[in-house]
């Protein structure tokens, strides 16, 4: 799928709606391919909703009329909802989304497994991603590298650019904090403007607890730790 038809898919999601229907409102807009809490991540300008630029994009790119595609999810309530509100916003660009959802044992199988690109069948994916604060690497090699295609990784786009290549490896051997975050801040912008995925949102994991409950914290990459707990 070309460049201007990807862009023009995340113009046409509006990303608060979502948020609000899909999210309860526990989200916010996804502005990086690197979530907030990471060292290195970089702001990227956002795909807001813009149907009239999607529309323009579309015809640029010669699919006016839209085309049929479908997406994969599992078989949970939630991730139904997602699908369905995809399939709602992109109707909006004639394109028509035939919603998937198979048993989660199923559906790795056929994300993971295939022997090659060409043997993959996989149109589209919902699906979430997680990464610890300070592994940038683990947060785009598995899902960026065009060694990382399945079965080898998680990038299930096929998404493929020899310069972010370059830029992955260099950053992973970078002798300076310097020059591995001028490399992956390069790799946010290409891979950002470049749209393999639709950009959808960020959860936001809310986390309560008594004052007087101590030894229990939730880390910035959402983690719950508990040590030495007591009650005073």
């Amino acid at each position: 799928m070309i460049k201007k038809v990807r862009q023009a898919m995340n113009y046409a999601i509006n990303q608060d709606e979502y948020i609000k229907v899909v999210k309860n409102g526990y989200a916010k807009k996804l502005d990086s391919i690197l979530p907030t809490t990471n060292v290195f991540y970089s702001k990227q300008t956002t795909y807001d909703y813009d149907l009239e630029k999607a529309k323009q994009l579309m015809k640029e790119a010669g699919y006016e009329d839209g085309f049929s595609t479908e997406i994969w999810g599992s078989d949970s309530s939630k991730d139904k909802l997602g699908m369905q509100f995809i399939q709602q916003q992109l109707k909006k660009i004639n394109i028509d989304v035939d919603v998937k959802q198979m048993e989660r044992g199923t559906l790795s199988d056929q994300i993971n497994n295939p022997k090659s690109a060409k043997d993959s069948k996989v149109q589209m994916w919902y699906v979430g991603w997680s990464s610890t604060i300070g592994d940038t690497d683990n947060a785009i090699n598995p899902l960026f590298s065009s060694t990382s295609f399945p079965p080898n990784g998680s990038n299930t786009a096929y998404y493929s650019n020899k310069k972010v290549d370059t830029l992955i490896e260099g950053a992973l051997h970078a002798t300076t904090e310097k020059e591995a975050g001028e490399k992956y801040d390069e790799i946010q912008k290409i891979v950002f403007d470049e749209a393999p995925w639709l950009f959808m949102g960020t959860d936001e994991q809310g986390t309560a607890k008594n004052k007087n409950l101590k030894g229990a914290w939730r880390s910035a990459d959402g983690n719950l730790y508990l040590r030495d707990m007591e009650w005073k």
